[in-house]
């Protein structure tokens, strides 16, 4: 067993303490006993008495080591280094210790103050986000039962990361009732996210208004973020539109800057528009860094003149190279002859204002043409 001087160099300090049980002892150095034991070298070590089950050992070299049967998964040995010579034992009596800080230091009879419980649930809730699967999210959850720690809202709301579907959200509402916690809408908006179907998305919302808690577009975002386009998000909006939620158009900034053809972006916001979203500048902005043609920035830069869009800031935030420049003098001397006095202005601002160091280099240039 391989221990850094630091780690050595506190238990010494708290030696005095006499625990015996080393993950006791781990909390009483402030040590994560979840990933304690990630990337370290483990020889010959019974852990039979411990719940090892959200322990892991990521990246480590375990080797004679003795385990409860069934405390490590498929996926812990997969991601130990080397994971070899060890021996699985039946559980020795009813009596589980288990792997996570426990109350009170090292006497169990003494209360904790209000920062040292916000401290234990702190780490339940790291150890739920790092959990490998929905199932030791709500092992965690138990052993916060076990210990006399209540359950928050953001615990549920953490463990809602993990669940995989609608079954799994079924039971965190579940044990959210049993408990007599409320959940948030901060859950919701991950739950929703999860779901397959409208009818999940349905459910999901019956559940919010049995709670008395009313969806907003931002209810949605999550959910919104992470969809395919075709078809799932006309799924989406439609049951923002059955509850009267107007969609706002930031929740798709996200699928914009994600295509990368000019082509492709001008059938998007041909889609968007079908769906009545709205087109933002932002949107607009992005769609220029991805046009290459004079025509295509024509087209953008109409729609953004049209917008009476503010001036304070450049829309064509690109790294400036000469034949760039020059189509934007192109632009200009179009909107000339055409009188065209907001794309004029628009333009003009933008090349007098935009104090890149790419384009520090054409500042000459720019201010003759101007």
């Amino acid at each position: 067993m391989n221990l850094s001087s630091d780690i050595v160099l506190q238990l010494s300090t708290i030696d005095d303490l006499a625990i015996d049980d080393p993950f006791l002892l781990l909390d009483a150095i402030g040590e994560d006993p979840s990933t304690f034991f990630d990337h370290g070298r483990w020889e010959g070590l019974d852990f039979s008495d411990y719940d090892m089950r959200m322990v892991h050992f990521d990246g480590a070299i375990l080797t004679g080591c003795i385990f409860r049967q069934g405390d490590i998964s498929d996926e812990t040995r997969k991601a130990c280094l080397v994971f070899s010579g060890n021996r699985f034992v039946e559980v020795k009596s009813k009596q589980v210790y288990v792997s996570y800080p426990r109350e009170g230091g090292a006497s169990s009879d003494q209360p904790m103050s209000p920062s040292e419980v916000a401290e234990r649930i702190s780490v339940y809730h790291r150890q739920i986000q790092t959990a490998r699967s929905f199932e030791e999210a709500l092992q965690v959850i138990a052993a916060m039962d076990e210990r006399g720690i209540q359950a928050r809202v953001g615990t549920f709301t953490e463990a809602v990361h993990r669940a995989d579907g609608l079954d799994d959200i079924i039971k965190l509402m579940s044990e959210s009732t049993r408990r007599n916690i409320e959940l948030s809408e901060s859950f919701f908006a991950y739950a929703l996210k999860k779901c397959a179907s409208v009818d999940d998305m349905h459910r999901i919302l019956s559940e919010m208004d049995a709670r008395s808690l009313r969806p907003t577009a931002k209810t949605f975002e999550k959910a919104l973020e992470t969809a395919r386009f075709d078809p799932e998000v006309a799924r989406i909006v439609s049951v923002m539109r059955e509850r009267f939620i107007v969609p706002q158009s930031q929740a798709f900034n996200a699928f914009v800057r994600r295509t990368k053809l000019f082509q492709d972006l001008r059938e998007l916001f041909g889609k968007l528009r079908v769906l009545g979203i709205s087109i933002n500048n932002e949107m607009l902005e992005w769609a220029l860094r991805q046009s290459h043609s004079v025509e295509d920035m024509a087209e953008i830069v109409e729609q953004l003149a049209a917008r009476n869009a503010p001036l304070d800031r450049p829309y064509l935030r690109y790294r400036y190279k000469e034949a760039q420049i020059e189509t934007l003098f192109e632009l200009l001397d179009r909107a000339r002859y055409e009188g065209n006095d907001a794309v004029i202005r628009l333009l003009e601002e933008t090349l007098r204002y935009n104090d890149r160091p790419s384009l520090a280099q054409h500042e000459g240039v720019v201010a003759l043409r101007l």
